[in-house]
């Protein structure tokens, strides 16, 4: 969530959320109210909200919004709120500067797509009937050369979200063609929407589950929740998956791409439909297990040593996330 503190989020989790972060997921992901209260309130009771990290805070904020402040009562529920009003605002600035450097690309001839938390916001994606929070702006901009995206840093930073993105509130990222084999081949399956592209949403999925798994810190681990929402939505399981294996075809990322859906399976309450749905997606990974670059940086996150590992250490390593996508 945007509002998160760089200074109290936790270093990477892999794919194992920790007991207490396991209790929010499955009461974020529990279509019953009373099981999802049980839940919190059992949270509530383990939680010292000054020491807890970034993807506790983020989860127990978008859990508050789907129970009400008023059902889950408390201050840490008043407090989880705020937090979830004011990435909500920085959102409303992000989608705002998105859009005004989508129209300079438009007016440039090039096609901007957006990735990651801009596609989820753009697209229907929703979690109880909201759309989930901007982070980071992310744009691909394939034809941009060093110039154009130094413009687009400098636009997006004399705008509205300026402030957020230097206080590191909001991220941003002007992708160009060459650098990510797994961005290009989420962008390759989007369709233009007025000034952006949006990826389709197997390549969403895809896109959400390796780099969650392979690179990044774990994104406060809503990537979780973003892929269980969709999953929810969609009528299509068959279609998902399809779109799915595309891009982790061509982004060698089955390996990544099949541990993070089997994680995600795992947190899912057993009676939801969408745990069931999830299936077909794991299949399409499983059967796309990718090289031994992929699978060798997996192992390394499985390590002891995952925690502490950095895409600096890896790069180190000889295993260039930026040479060998994810």
């Amino acid at each position: 969530m945007a509002s998160i503190s760089p200074s109290i989020s936790s270093p990477w989790h892999g794919p194992s959320p920790t007991p207490t972060q396991r209790l929010l997921l499955a009461a974020c992901m529990e279509s019953n109210h009373e099981r999802a209260l049980a839940a919190w309130r059992e949270w509530c009771d383990h939680c010292d909200f000054e020491r807890e990290d970034g993807a506790s805070h983020e989860l127990a904020s978008l859990l508050v919004a789907k129970l009400g402040v008023s059902e889950a009562g408390g201050g840490i529920a008043s407090r989880s709120l705020g937090w979830y009003r004011r990435a909500w605002f920085l959102s409303e600035l992000a989608a705002a500067a998105a859009n005004s450097l989508a129209e300079v690309c438009h007016k440039r001839g090039i096609q901007a797509t957006a990735i990651g938390d801009l596609a989820c916001w753009l697209s229907t994606t929703r979690f109880a009937g909201r759309r989930l929070p901007i982070r980071s702006i992310e744009l691909f901009v394939p034809s941009a050369d060093r110039r154009i995206c130094r413009e687009l840093n400098e636009l997006a930073l004399s705008g509205p979200a300026g402030d957020g993105i230097r206080g590191r509130q909001i991220g941003l990222r002007i992708i160009p063609l060459i650098g990510d084999r797994l961005v290009a081949a989420t962008a390759a399956s989007a369709t233009p929407r007025g000034d952006l592209a949006l990826p389709s949403a197997g390549a969403q999925i895809a896109h959400l589950a390796a780099r969650n798994w392979c690179w990044d810190p774990p994104q406060k681990l809503r990537w979780m929740m973003e892929i269980f929402s969709i999953v929810q939505a969609r009528a299509d399981d068959e279609d998902l998956a399809t779109q799915m294996g595309v891009v982790i075809a061509q982004a060698d990322a089955g390996w990544s791409t099949e541990r993070a859906l089997l994680a995600l399976r795992a947190v899912i309450p057993g009676q939801a439909q969408a745990a069931r749905k999830l299936d077909p997606l794991i299949a399409a990974a499983a059967a796309r297990q990718g090289g031994l670059a992929a699978r060798s940086r997996g192992l390394l996150r499985l390590s002891p040593f995952g925690p502490s590992l950095s895409r600096c250490q890896l790069s180190l390593s000889g295993l260039n996330p930026r040479r060998l996508g994810a």
